[in-house]
Parts: structure tokens; C-alpha cells; sequence
């Protein structure tokens, strides 16, 4: 429901399917060994433990503003396996751009510490490896890549497949150990590998640091209560894991918003200021795309305090975002988070008057700057240029398999000719024809046609499945229109006689198919002509498809994806 001030209310009765509740979060795992087999264990300690230090002093020069997207960098001294090291996880979630601050960090440390190697991985496994991929030597492959990457001085290093026996007694042709890598590495360092081309590969996405991380970041404008406010301000980090908890949210927790009072709510909505909020660029994407129906008491709330006169946008985020931390601190699935004690303790400072709320006149004073989210809308005919030529990446280093680029440019291609295809019947587009006005001999369109055949077949079923569950159809009253062995047979006799009899099955079909949806839709009841004199068939269909589209309430589902494949979008619907 929209009310008089443009705010959107949602329905308490229904909810919009949010997110799944709870992901696979993707992490970073890094390592600092120090080799040197001259060097006591006591030495090796001291030099982890100046390590740790300088990677303090890093992290506040650098680091100081930064808000993490899920978990900040750390390092913690560990004892495995006879081994000292430095360790340190990192779940970074949907934001690569931490994972890469992350390696910047590292590799800055290892310039520092002659003596220090790094290794890094994360939940793909070793991802410096796989971001080379387009330059490594032959012989590396997933089954002997773990533990042959390290990073020294700032450069990446590779244990190789062989090396004089006179070096090394460690067995290098298969699969190591890490142990078996830290062996290697301090007695045969002068055999390691370091390949221009795959440092640079690896390495592209941290040269832009760290000028690269302001643009990270994301200050936006929020109308959030007044003790929200001063949380955000004094730890602008809590936005991380609000987010989170925002964009999981889950119907029972919508249900719970909607219900509770203003006195039952953590952050109630009866003093709201504006605030400067910091977040990640991919925390508030999440924030900022999804469509959220205020919950009536904002609603009331912001419209009492000001009246006509307020900023939309700001009370959008500002609602989202309150939202967040409400859930944040209620769900008991939270409740182990660290941040979640922390905001605990400075309500409690709050309540017994140790802490004082800003005023209405300090509040004025902060800063009202906001970034712009153009960044955000996605620029198609930009898309479109690179799909017509290589990237800038590999225009500027020369990297890149053109054959990548010429695929994708024949998929799309392929894609628009089977929509613009008036002939284009339920068997698809023809490849092999495709494939043969591309310049190909017969032998290897026929082993297209093998290899595409069971993908096409996928793909039908695919979309069967999507007419059918769009349309409210029965499974047996589909099968009876695709595919019974009579229609079946007739449609194989005439396959060769010619375009007409062609066109004359497909007519025949399609006919068959909509007197069939529609005794379904009018045996379902959800076929409604309205009156007698309606009989534009046409007029008909789109009345259903946008009721099934309605039904959808703005999320995913059967009639966008179908109108989806076929190049349309249609508009939120905010008739209530």
C-alpha cells in the first residue's frame, strides 16, 4: 500500500521471499612461516611476533576507516604440526574487493620481512593459481597445485615439478604436503619458479591498491534513531553484520517487525536524525536493491516528525538499516557475534546515562556529503561493446584467449536469431544450419550436434516447465499437449514436406495448446473473461499473465523468468 507521503507499506499478511537465509560464505585463509634454517625457534617467534606488529601498523594506516563487508584481516600466532606460524580467516562473503585488500596487505608485509613467506588460499582453493590461469605452465592442474604458491619479497614463487636431486630429497613431481613445501623452500629456494607473466596475471587486481580502497566504500544518508546514530558513529564497523542480517532476513522476522510496537523494538522509530552512514559498495547494493515494504510504524513515525518535508531516500535507508541491526540483535542466531556484545554494551552505557546521545545542534553538524549510486545501473550498450571486442585488460597486456571473446560474440548471436526466427518451433534453433553458414565442414557440425543435442532437450524441458507453472496447468494436461506418440508421429511424417505442411503442424499445435490452457484455467477458476462479449484471446492471455506476475509480489518466479527469456520487463506493481 502506498500511503499520501510516497513511503511503501507491506502488507502484513504477505512478504516478499527474501534471500536464502543462509549462505556459503566465501573466506580467505593465509599463512606466515618464517624460513630460515639458521635461525633458533626463539628467533623465528620474535620475527613472527614483529610481524604481527607490523601488520598492526599497516592496518591502521591503511585500514583505520575501512568498513570490512563480513571480517577485518587478522593475525594470530599458531602452533600446528611442529610449525610456528601466523594465521589468519577471513570470510569476505559476496565482497571479493576484501579478499583482494587483504593480498595487498600480505604482499606488502612480505617486502618488509625478507624472511617471511605467505601463502594464501581461499574457499575455491588456490585462487592466485586460477587467477593465472591463462598464462601457468601446462604440468600445473588442481590435483599437485595445493601448497606450491608463495608469496617472498613481493613476488610469487612456484615450487616446480622437478629439480636436481642434488637439491632437494623432497619428492615435488606430485601433490605436497605443506611441510613437504616449507622443506623445499629452505633447501632449494634457487629452484623455484617466478614467471613474469603469471605474478602479473595474479596480481592485476591488487595493483589498483590502495587507491583502490576509498573507492570501496559507500556513504549514503539515513534517518535512523537517535541511539543508532551514535553506535554507527562511534563504531562505523557494526554496518557490516546489520547488513547481513538485513539482506538474510527471513518472513519471521518481517512478521516480527510488522507486529511489535514501538515499545517493544530495540531501535524504535520516535526520534530519528539524520546520520551519515559508511558502507561497503557491496553492502549497500544489497541494501539499496532490495525492495522492502516499511513497516507501518516507520511509516507513522516519519511522517509525524517531518511531516512533507522528508527525503524519501534517506528514510528508505535509514528504515533499511534500522531493520538490520533490530534484526541483528533479536535473532538468536546472532547473538554469538561479537559485534552483537559490543552494541549490547553500549546500550547498557546508554541506559545508566555513562554515555550522552548527540544533540539535535551536533547532529546538524555532521557531515551531509553521500556518494553517487550511478555506479549502481548498468550501462547495457557498454556490456554490448564488450562483448564486440577484448576487454581493457587485455587490450592494455596483451593477455586474454581471443577464442573466449568469439564464443560468447556466437552465443549472444545465436540467442538473438532464435528470437527473431518466426520458424523457431518447440525443437529450437537449428545449430547445425548455424554452424554451416559459420564456415564449418559437415563432420564437425555433426559433432556439434552431438555434443548441444542433450542441452537443447535440458533447456525445452526447462521452458515447458516454466509455460506450465506460469500458466497453472496440470502435469498430465501439459504431457497431453507436448507429447502424446499420436501428435508426435504426425509431426515426424510431415517434418519432410516442405515449409508448408511445416506451418500447418504448427498452426494445428498452437491451436491445440490454447484450447487446452484455457480448460484448465477455467476448470482452475482462475480464467475470468469478465463478460460475454469479450473474445480478443490475446486480451485474454496477458489478463493472466499479469495476475500470475501480481501473484509474484515483486519477487522471483515462473511468469518473470519466463517474460525474462524472452526480453521483457515489466514494472513493479504498486497498485493496492
Amino acid at each position: 500500500m502506498e500511503s499520501q507521503d510516497g513511503l511503501v507499506a507491506e502488507n502484513s499478511d504477505r512478504s516478499l521471499e527474501p534471500p536464502p537465509r543462509e549462505t556459503a560464505d566465501d573466506y580467505i585463509e593465509y599463512f606466515i612461516y618464517i624460513v630460515d634454517p639458521l635461525l633458533t625457534r626463539f628467533d623465528r617467534q620474535e620475527l613472527l611476533r614483529s610481524i604481527r606488529s607490523s601488520s598492526l601498523q599497516l592496518s591502521k594506516k591503511l585500514l583505520d576507516d575501512y568498513i570490512w563487508h563480513c571480517e577485518g584481516f587478522n593475525l594470530e600466532h599458531q602452533h600446528r604440526n611442529g610449525l610456528d606460524s601466523l594465521y589468519g580467516r577471513t570470510i569476505f562473503a559476496d565482497s571479493v574487493e576484501d579478499e583482494w585488500l587483504i593480498v595487498y596487505v600480505l604482499r606488502e608485509l612480505s617486502r618488509r620481512f625478507k624472511k617471511a613467506w605467505i601463502r594464501v588460499a581461499d574457499s575455491d582453493g588456490e585462487f592466485l593459481l586460477i587467477e593465472a590461469a591463462r598464462a601457468l605452465p601446462t604440468w600445473i592442474n588442481p590435483e599437485i597445485a595445493d601448497n606450491r604458491v608463495w608469496i617472498n619479497q613481493g613476488h610469487l614463487l612456484i615450487v616446480p615439478k622437478s629439480a636436481p636431486s642434488a637439491h632437494t630429497s623432497v619428492d615435488i613431481s606430485k601433490s605436497l604436503s605443506r611441510q613437504q613445501a616449507l622443506q623445499f623452500l629452505a633447501s632449494s629456494r634457487e629452484s623455484l619458479l617466478h614467471l613474469d607473466a603469471v605474478e602479473e596475471e595474479a596480481f592485476f587486481r591488487v595493483k589498483k591498491y590502495p587507491e583502490q580502497i576509498k573507492r570501496n566504500l559507500h556513504c549514503a544518508q539515513g534517518l535512523i534513531p537517535r541511539e543508532l546514530a551514535f553506535i554507527l558513529r562511534k563504531t562505523p564497523a557494526f554496518i557490516g553484520p546489520a547488513v547481513k542480517a538485513f539482506y538474510l532476513r527471513d518472513p519471521l522476522n518481517m512478521y516480527t517487525l510488522q507486529k511489535r510496537g514501538t515499545d517493544l523494538v530495540m531501535f524504535p522509530p520516535i526520534d530519528l536524525v539524520r546520520c551519515p552512514i559508511k558502507f561497503t559498495r557491496v553492502g549497500f547494493a544489497q541494501v539499496k536493491s532490495q525492495r522492502f515494504g516499511l513497516p507501518q510504524t516507520w511509516i507513522d513515525s516519519v511522517v509525524k516528525q517531518f511531516d512533507s518535508n522528508v527525503n524519501e531516500a534517506w528514510a528508505e535507508i535509514g528504515a533499511k538499516v534500522s531493520c538490520g541491526f533490530e534484526i541483528l540483535m533479536s535473532d538468536t542466531i546472532y547473538q554469538d557475534i561479537k559485534a552483537v556484545r559490543e552494541i549490547q554494551l553500549i546500550l547498557e552505557d546508554i541506559k545508566n546515562g555513562d554515555e550522552e546521545l548527540p544533540s539535535d545542534e551536533i547532529a546538524a553538524c555532521w557531515d551531509s556529503f553521500e556518494d553517487d549510486d550511478s555506479w549502481l545501473d548498468i550501462n547495457y550498450e557498454d556490456f554490448e561493446q564488450q562483448l564486440s571486442s577484448a576487454d581493457a585488460r587485455n587490450d592494455a597486456k596483451g593477455f586474454g584467449d581471443t577464442n573466449v571473446h568469439e564464443n560468447l560474440k556466437k552465443m549472444v548471436s545465436r540467442f538473438e536469431d532464435f528470437l527473431k526466427d518466426d520458424a523457431a518451433g518447440l525443437d529450437g534453433v537449428d545449430l547445425d544450419e548455424m554452424d554451416e553458414d559459420e564456415g564449418k565442414d559437415s563432420s564437425e557440425a555433426d559433432s556439434d550436434d552431438m555434443a548441444e543435442k542433450p542441452e537443447n532437450e535440458e533447456a525445452g524441458d526447462e521452458l515447458t516447465e516454466l509455460i506450465r507453472a506460469t500458466l497453472g496447468m496440470s502435469s498430465q494436461t501439459m504431457r497431453e499437449i507436448m507429447g502424446t506418440s499420436a501428435s508426435t508421429g504426425q509431426l515426424d511424417e510431415t517434418k519432410g514436406n516442405g515449409l508448408e505442411s511445416e506451418d500447418l503442424d504448427d498452426h494445428e499445435e498452437i491451436e491445440r495448446l490454447g484450447q487446452a490452457m484455457e480448460r484448465e484455467l477455467r476448470n482452475a477458476g482462475t480464467l475470468d473473461l469478465h463478460s460475454d462479449h469479450v473474445s480478443d484471446e490475446r486480451q485474454h492471455l496477458a489478463e493472466n499473465i499479469l495476475k500470475s506476475f501480481k501473484s509474484q509480489e515483486g519477487g522471483s518466479g515462473p511468469t518473470s523468468n519466463l517474460l525474462g527469456m524472452m526480453g521483457l520487463s515489466l514494472p513493479p506493481d504498486k497498485e493496492e
